[in-house]
Order: C-alpha cells, then structure tokens, then sequence
C-alpha cells in the first residue's frame, strides 16, 4: 500500500463583518511536498505535489442584532494526472472539516478522491447565510461540482446540489 510522507504549508487572508455592514472575504490555500511512497507495489515513489485552493466573497447586511450575508464561493482539491511522474492528487492528512464541499457532504472529499485520485474536483457556490438574535442560524446554498480531470469519465459534470440548514445556539 502507499505510505505518504508528505508536508502541507498553506496561506491565509480574510475579513469578516459580523455585527456591521460590509464587504467580507476569505482565501485559503494549501499546498504539499514531500515523498508519496508506494511500497510494495510496482508503481515508483512519487514527489507531492498536491494542492486545495478555497475562497469566499460576499456582504453582509447588518440589521441590529441581524446578520443577512449573501456570497459567492469556490473550492478546488487537485487531482493526480497519471502521465505526470508527481503526484498531484492532495492527500487529506487530517480529514477535511473545512465544509469544502458544501453541508450536505454528498460525497466525503476523502473518499471521492480515493476512490477517484485523478481527477480531483472543482466547485461553485452562491449562498445566503442569516443569524438571527445571537441564537439563530439559517442557511441556503446553491452547488455545483466538476471534476477537475475528465479522463476517466464521459464529461466532467458531477452534479449540483442545494444545501439547507438550521442551527440554534444554546
């Protein structure tokens, strides 16, 4: 099986306006190195090279103890290209928390990009995020998911999804 011995280094900008009415933004990246190892099977040891980009832009309307945000959003996990002598696949190290893919989690990036390491994906998002009293959280996102690589597919639609939800703050 694989054995990876790979090092992530990643960079972060942002500027949120919870409580006052603004422009708000978030820009994340991350990329690998180091040596994937494919140890005992006959495929030669690898560079890491992988890479996930995220990033957020929206506005915030603040209504006194209301905050209504509407944005737009992109993420993308690279995928390996097998005529590569690198592997450019990114390896999840720690799982993925960062809800990269949206809440409805129709598919754990983990395991898509294990079961499919080439081809990584690409997704969009338009969304309205509202906090109401410190103590409500209400929610809707529009998603849609390409991959990143076609080639072992017929095209590189993965689909769309709708993410909705609810959340109270004890």
């Amino acid at each position: 099986g694989r054995i990876d011995d790979v090092a992530s280094f990643g960079l972060r900008y942002g500027r949120d306006v919870m409580g006052e009415k603004g422009f708000y933004w978030n820009i994340e990246y991350v990329m690998q190195f180091g040596n994937v190892d494919n140890a005992g099977t006959s495929a030669k040891d690898e560079d890491a090279s992988g890479d996930a980009i995220e990033g957020w832009f929206g506005y915030n309307f603040n209504r006194g103890q209301n905050d209504h945000k509407v944005y737009v959003r992109y993420s993308a996990i690279s995928g390996d290209d097998p005529n590569s002598s690198d592997w450019e696949g990114f390896i999840f190290v720690a799982g993925d928390i960062h809800d990269r893919l949206g809440k409805g989690d129709w598919f754990a990036a983990s395991t898509w990009l294990g079961a499919y390491p080439s081809m990584g994906v690409d997704a969009w998002s338009i969304g309205y995020n509202g906090f109401f009293n410190e103590r409500h959280e209400f929610g809707v996102a529009y998603w849609d998911y390409t991959t990143e690589d076609s080639t072992n597919l017929v095209n590189d639609d993965i689909g769309t999804a709708f993410d909705l939800w609810y959340g109270f703050n004890y």
